[in-house]
């Protein structure tokens, strides 16, 4: 099962697999994200982290991450000095797969046909 995302309550996590599948686990969230595969999730608070792959959508100004799994849609709140950081891996990886990914396309077409959301 993949982490949808994950909750801090004192010293335990709640680790959320999907809206209403979670289980508890005797880790704080910090030791929880070490564990975790790296650039695959991110921290968006000090209570919470999420997995990167089902980030729908990021808003901002109202400073709340839209995930989304499996039909079910969770939104969580961004923390104002964590915010910053979450656009910057978000560009980071975007700019990863443009280069990637297009590099041939903006050679020969000058144009890019993707449709990006970010």
């Amino acid at each position: 099962m993949e982490i949808f995302f994950a909750k801090a309550d004192g010293n335990y996590t709640i680790i959320h697999f999907t809206e209403t599948q979670t289980e508890v686990v005797t880790l704080n969230i910090g030791s929880l994200l070490e564990l975790l595969p790296a650039g695959h999730f991110s921290r968006i608070s000090r209570s919470a982290l999420m997995n990167l792959g089902f980030l729908y959508k990021v808003d901002r100004k109202k400073r709340i991450c839209e995930l989304r799994k499996d039909g079910s849609m969770i939104r969580l709140e961004v923390s104002r000095d964590l915010i910053k950081d979450l656009l910057v891996v978000l560009s980071l990886d975007r700019l990863h797969f443009w280069s990637t990914h297009y590099i041939f396309a903006f050679k020969w077409s000058n144009k890019c046909q993707h449709p990006c959301q970010f």
